[in-house]
Parts: C-alpha cells; sequence; structure tokens
C-alpha cells in the first residue's frame, strides 16, 4: 500500500533562498580633458563633446536610460578637467552606449588631437550602484539622495537643450569645415550660454527653486549669511 499523503518538504529559509541581484545601476563615462598650464579650463570642449558625443546617446537610448545627469569639473589634481555622464540604466544598455561612444568619430579626432587625453567606463560585469541615491552626496539626508537625481537630469537637459538650440542657430551662419573650426565654433557657443546663465538663469532657476520652497533663505556652503534669489 502507498499513502497519498505528501511528504514535509522543509522551506527555504531566508538565508537559503537564492540570492537576487540588481539589473540596473549607475555607469559612469568620464572623459578628461587637456588642460595646458597657466591657462583657464577649455570649458567649451566639455560643450563640443556633450552636443556631438553625448546628445545622439541619450536621443537613441531615450527609452532604456531612467536617469542621467552631467559632473563637470576642473582643478590642478590628478583627476584635472574632466566631463562625466552619469546614466542609470542596465548593464547591456552601458554596455552598447560604451560601444558607441567608442565608435564616434569626432571623440576619436579628439584624442588624436590630444584634446582629450583619456575616456574611462566603468566595469559592467557587476552593478556597483543600484541604488537611485548612489551617486548623490552622502552628507546629504536620504530623502534629499534619492530625489535630487531627478532635479539634477532636469538641469543637465536644459543645459543640454539650451547647447543644442545655440549650436543649431550657431551652424546656419557658420558650418564646421574643419576640426578647428569646430572648437572655435564651440568656443563662440559656450559664450551664448556663459552669458544665459549669468544674465537669466538667476530669476529662471534660483528664483523659481526659490519660490518652489516658499521663500524660505537658505544657508549657502562657505556664506556666513542666510541669502535670498
Amino acid at each position: 500500500l502507498c499513502s497519498c499523503a505528501k511528504p514535509n518538504v522543509p522551506t527555504p529559509t531566508a538565508s537559503q533562498a537564492t540570492p537576487t541581484f540588481p539589473t540596473k545601476g549607475w555607469w559612469h563615462v568620464r572623459f578628461k580633458i587637456f588642460w595646458p598650464q597657466d591657462s583657464r579650463p577649455r570649458w567649451w570642449v566639455d560643450a563640443a563633446i556633450a552636443h556631438e558625443v553625448i546628445n545622439p546617446i541619450l536621443r537613441n537610448n531615450k527609452s532604456n536610460i531612467e536617469l542621467w545627469r552631467f559632473h563637470r569639473r576642473a582643478a590642478r589634481d590628478k583627476t584635472g578637467h574632466q566631463l562625466s555622464l552619469l546614466f542609470y540604466s542596465s548593464a547591456m544598455v552601458a554596455d552598447r552606449v560604451y560601444e558607441d561612444i567608442a565608435a564616434n568619430t569626432f571623440l576619436q579626432e579628439l584624442l588624436t588631437e590630444g584634446i582629450v587625453v583619456s575616456v574611462k567606463y566603468d566595469d559592467t560585469s557587476l552593478v556597483a550602484m543600484a541604488g537611485i541615491g548612489d551617486t548623490s552626496d552622502p552628507n546629504w539626508a536620504v530623502e534629499i539622495q534619492n530625489s535630487w537625481p531627478y532635479f539634477i537630469m532636469g538641469a543637465s537637459e536644459m543645459w543640454l537643450d539650451t547647447l543644442n538650440q545655440i549650436t543649431l542657430e550657431y551652424q546656419k551662419e557658420h558650418p564646421f569645415s574643419s576640426l578647428d573650426e569646430k572648437l572655435e565654433g564651440y568656443q563662440d557657443i559656450y559664450d551664448s550660454m556663459v552669458f544665459l546663465w549669468q544674465e537669466q538663469c538667476g530669476h529662471a532657476l534660483l528664483h523659481h527653486l526659490y519660490a518652489l520652497y516658499g521663500y524660505v533663505p537658505i544657508k549657502v556652503r562657505q556664506v556666513d549669511m542666510l541669502m535670498r534669489f
């Protein structure tokens, strides 16, 4: 005779359960830009890379990149002048982005001419930064860490869209025919962006953020006073 009763099968404990691994995370592309001694950073090279290299990448991967932003810096240290693209996606999308950037002919010209010193990519075999707030400042409150990436993506998108608009108008009268002409053009384009930032973004950005938070004064780092905008 055999019994119809099912044998007792132990259920796996939490420690025995199959571990899950994150499928998405933050990835970086770091463009190190040549910065001659006794000169100011060539900020317009950032603009050229953003428009010629990064803009088509973001446009072609719009549905696959959840968050993205720019980070720009220049200091006389080991890192030097560097433009970074940070984006949140799967490793598969990151691999495709890296391949497209490496194949960009304009970037290859910049590397050949020594204008860009190096381009560094993350290792996509492991998702090291899976949390939305993992690239935010760890000194911030966790609520700010997790919400700031959405804010800075909007700001980065505005910066890039302004660049795209100015470049489109500029090229109508000044078409690029060589790398030197292109870089000179982006210097003029970047000067126009700086002018708009100085003349209009105090109201367009800072004032409207100030209003969004109910006109409450804020502390500004290294300034021992509350400021209004």
